[in-house]
């Protein structure tokens, strides 16, 4: 799926679902997709920006980078995965899209 044709619309249903990622050392790990969520615009753009948060196990390391994730749905994407700081639920990660 292209990324360009990805927006809030694309993945607001899917909150709360599960996305699997494929990463060197960890082996398949399930991501849960916990929010995605508007920004708001600083300057022109063909899309709403938007970010999403997944979650993962706790102690999840993963460094920021493209990682390719499959939704039963959705399908294989490769999105730009910022750590966050965990909380007591586990780990956290963010993909911005402006």
């Amino acid at each position: 799926m292209q990324l360009d044709s990805l927006n809030l619309e694309t993945f607001s249903p899917l909150e709360g679902t599960r996305f699997g990622l494929q990463s060197e050392g960890h082996g398949p790990v399930n991501l849960v997709l916990e929010s995605a969520a508007a920004l708001s615009a600083a300057g022109q753009s063909s899309r709403t920006p938007f970010s999403l948060l997944f979650r993962g196990p706790s102690g999840l390391e993963l460094h920021q980078r493209i990682y390719r994730l499959s939704h039963e749905t959705l399908g294989d994407v490769e999105l730009f995965l910022v750590p966050m700081q965990p909380d007591d639920q586990g780990s956290l990660f963010e993909a911005v899209f402006t």
